[in-house]
């Protein structure tokens, strides 16, 4: 049974207000009070409220001040509850060295936890960790095999790459056609990296 304070009901509350934009801290004394307040209430919320406080802190929203640092801390306490979204943007963080040191082994297993969950940027990602060799054994087949799952569900950044990989027939028997129909699919989303390898190839899209 978890026992609620009234102190700690009044984090919560300030957390929420802070969350959905309905106050600004408007001194720097009252940031400092407001950001000790999120710590407190941060373990009382749940996975969506905490992925909202790690966008707040990324971007600097809310009357907060932008902090990588904060932000990956709120991120992981969302992605450690199952959140998809927060565990691509924590592995991306990993992976980019971004509020967190660079580590491509933290990188590859929060992104994977978000794949599999589904989530077509996270997957996206993991097909590029593979197809360099980022964190994991370089794995052509294994990036393919990502990209694609991404790729269904329509993300023009695993459309375009794959399709460069049935072109370069990476991982994936070498097939003009498949190759030509990602990245046409990718285009027509306005990838400006898909529309260049079409033009470079005299196709249309």
């Amino acid at each position: 049974m978890v026992i609620i304070t009234k102190s700690k009901v009044l984090c919560l509350i300030c957390v929420f207000l802070i969350a959905t934009n309905l106050i600004c801290a408007q001194s720097a004394s009252e940031l400092a009070k407001m950001e000790e307040q999120l710590e407190e209430g941060a373990d009382l919320l749940d996975a969506s409220m905490q992925y909202s406080m790690g966008v707040h802190y990324y971007f600097g929203n809310g009357g907060l001040r932008q902090n990588y640092q904060t932000a990956a801390k709120w991120f992981r306490r969302s992605a450690e509850k199952g959140h998809a979204i927060a565990q691509n943007i924590l592995g991306t963080m990993y992976g980019q060295g971004q509020g967190v040191d660079q580590d491509y082994f933290e990188a590859e297993k929060w992104l994977r936890k978000s794949a599999e969950q589904g989530n077509a940027e996270a997957q996206s990602n993991l097909g590029r960790m593979y197809h360099n060799g980022e964190g994991v054994s370089q794995d052509y087949q294994e990036a393919a095999k990502w990209l694609l799952k991404s790729a269904e569900q329509g993300y023009a950044i695993a459309q375009c790459n794959l399709g460069v990989m049935y072109y370069e027939g990476k991982g994936v028997p070498q097939d003009y056609l498949e190759a030509i129909k990602w990245l046409r699919r990718s285009a027509q989303q306005g990838y400006e990296k898909a529309i260049g390898a079409l033009n470079a190839l005299g196709e249309t899209y």
